[in-house]
């Protein structure tokens, strides 16, 4: 029987970017944000809390790949890829860019990561893969990415689910589950195939 597909991103829910980028603030700047309450989003411009000179250096960070080749897994990523393996076919779906492939995909050869497929997308386009490769449930930490999501597939069998982070607390729907973990996210989708809500 052909398993069906479930969806991750990558970063702020398989790979912890937020503790690299909180020892960048610490080690280089000096800078000790409270993260559940000072560190708005990864949109650094936007950031209050940051100088741009900050801004911008995070911002180079990005475009040169630096910042996603030292960040570790959570936790708890390899027991929730384990537990989920057996039941789905797993589709990482990140908004990195596509010239960071190289960078990304030694990232999770080096740490391990099980999954089937990836996919490099732009964070507005991820609601057109979720749909064209007929995902059963996506994990995300972008809540603006859950509502295209919504939008255009509506509600997902197996659930649309935050990981809980400081810049997504403020926003609810009904149709989104919020887990703490990637484990209890992993736990979340197996419930929902075994038809608990």
């Amino acid at each position: 029987m052909k398993k069906e597909r479930i969806g991750f991103d990558l970063d702020s829910v398989i790979c912890n970017i937020d503790d690299t980028i909180n020892n960048i603030l610490k080690n280089k700047f000096n800078l000790y944000l409270n993260w559940d309450e000072d560190f708005v989003c990864y949109d650094f411009d936007r950031n209050p809390n940051l100088t741009s000179y900050i801004a911008e250096y995070l911002s180079e960070m990005v475009t040169s790949g630096n910042l996603f080749i030292s960040p570790q897994p959570y936790d708890d990523v390899h027991e929730g890829l384990k537990l989920i393996k057996k039941y789905f076919y797993i589709d990482i779906i990140t908004s990195r860019y596509k010239e960071k492939e190289d960078i990304t995909i030694n990232w999770l050869k080096k740490h391990k990561i099980t999954y089937d497929d990836i996919y490099f997308s732009k964070a507005r386009n991820k609601k057109d893969l979720v749909f064209g490769l007929n995902i059963k449930a996506f994990v995300e930490d972008r809540f603006d990415i859950l509502n295209m999501i919504l939008e255009k597939c509506g509600p997902l069998p197996y659930g649309l689910i935050i990981r809980d982070q400081p810049w997504n607390r403020k926003f609810h729907n009904e149709h989104v589950d919020r887990v703490n973990t990637f484990l209890e996210a992993c736990e979340t989708i197996i419930r929902y195939k075994n038809g608990g809500r």
